[in-house]
């Protein structure tokens, strides 16, 4: 019998990918085209394979050689599938062509514990070069289509998807330039100018942002919490798994939600605005809300309800006195835009701007005692936050009860 193995050559990226899957993993392939990576896993690392397909022609060729296919549009999300379902999530060469890349990446996570992603490089110096010199957008053998008939539709460079990883929490735990940059002293600043593609190797982070993990190191053992706009519940799910916390999420966003669930947190839809209604007097030892408080249509009337459901209050504050952000307003004139604060004015969900004096003036009026107070500072000198936390604290974690 011939050893088909020995005649599957790939390409270059793919090649990659194949060499970054340990043997016997269960593999999804999204827009796996004729197949050709996934018959190669299947014979020489015997992977348990799935691939996703929208052609006709390529479903019937997965088909004849023996490989499982979905029919799927990208597009519309990976529904038809389970969480936690695969071990590797595969994209080569197909981002670009998504029309939103980082709620598929979000999908693409739910579904499979680690992504490998191959990316055309936008970056590329023959792509920028054919803009220059001819002043028309370039066809080569990444971009085969003229721009009448491209799908390419979301151009990004290398440089342009770290970016988005980092803003996701993603961890790109390796890095392969095509082609092959590892003999240049500055591959990863040359990457994004010298690489043809890129593959991506990623998973979580498991790290907590740092007034989440000022919040974390707050809450005692086996404490009942309760944690308010609890997003994708990782804070939660840490307290579960390393202080056997009992705990319990509130989240509006139904993607959030999917994500507490898949993560085995508890969590019930709501909408802070309307109050804590569903929740019983003092019926958790600790109730959390980290930089949510400037989003509340009423956040004296969100606080008294908190300090009612909770013995204690803890509260991660984003700090508008800060001095870069005075600094903005003063120097450009306009409304800061900085890690904490993403969104332009227009768009933003911060509607009570306050500062950590405007909030111990909060407190003071409603005899709310303030047991404790820590600055959090990502960045600066650390010294100086804790001096004067109103100018030099990007956020600060208080704990509350009432007097």
């Amino acid at each position: 019998m011939p050893d088909l193995s020995s005649k599957m050559s790939l390409r270059p990226d793919l090649q990659a990918i194949f060499e970054m899957i340990p043997a016997k993993m269960r593999v999804l392939d999204l827009g796996c085209g004729d197949a050709s990576l996934l018959r190669k896993l299947k014979i020489e690392k015997d992977a348990a394979v799935c691939g996703v397909e929208k052609s006709q022609k390529m479903i019937l060729e997965c088909v004849s050689n023996g490989i499982p296919v979905v029919h799927c549009d990208l597009n519309k999300g990976l529904k038809d599938f389970s969480a936690d379902s695969f071990d590797y999530v595969v994209l080569s060469q197909t981002l670009q062509a998504i029309k939103n890349p980082d709620e598929l990446l979000g999908e693409m996570f739910r579904v499979g514990q680690k992504v490998l992603i191959s990316m055309i490089n936008f970056g590329h110096w023959s792509v920028w070069s054919h803009l220059l010199f001819k002043g028309r957008m370039p066809v080569n053998e990444n971009l085969s289509a003229p721009w009448y008939k491209t799908s390419n539709i979301r151009m990004g460079t290398i440089k342009d998807f770290r970016e988005l990883c980092a803003s996701k929490g993603l961890e790109i735990a390796r890095e392969m330039p095509i082609p092959s940059l590892e003999r240049s002293f500055f591959r990863r600043f040359s990457s994004n100018i010298f690489a043809k593609n890129c593959v991506f190797l990623l998973t979580q982070s498991e790290e907590l942002r740092p007034d989440l993990k000022t919040i974390f190191e707050l809450v005692p053992r086996n404490a009942k919490v309760l944690d308010l706009g609890c997003g994708d519940g990782s804070l939660l799910s840490k307290l579960k798994k390393e202080k056997s916390a009992f705990v319990c999420g509130v989240e509006k966003s139904q993607e959030m939600i999917k994500k507490c669930v898949s993560s085995s947190v508890p969590v019930v839809h709501g909408d802070l605005n309307k109050g804590l209604s569903d929740f019983a007097d003092k019926s958790f030892d600790y109730v959390i809300l980290s930089q949510t408080l400037q989003t509340i249509k009423n956040p004296d009337e969100l606080l008294e309800e908190m300090i009612r459901v909770g013995d204690n209050v803890l509260i991660s504050l984003i700090n508008f006195g800060h001095w870069s952000i005075w600094s903005q307003l003063f120097l450009n004139g306009r409304m800061p835009v900085s890690e904490s604060l993403p969104s332009p004015w227009y768009s933003t969900s911060n509607i009570h701007l306050g500062t950590i004096n405007d909030f111990r003036d909060l407190c003071r009026s409603r005899n709310i005692s303030i047991l404790d107070e820590i600055p959090v500072n990502s960045s600066g000198i650390p010294i100086l936050a804790e001096q004067f936390p109103n100018f030099f604290a990007q956020n600060c974690v208080f704990k509350l009860r009432k007097i």
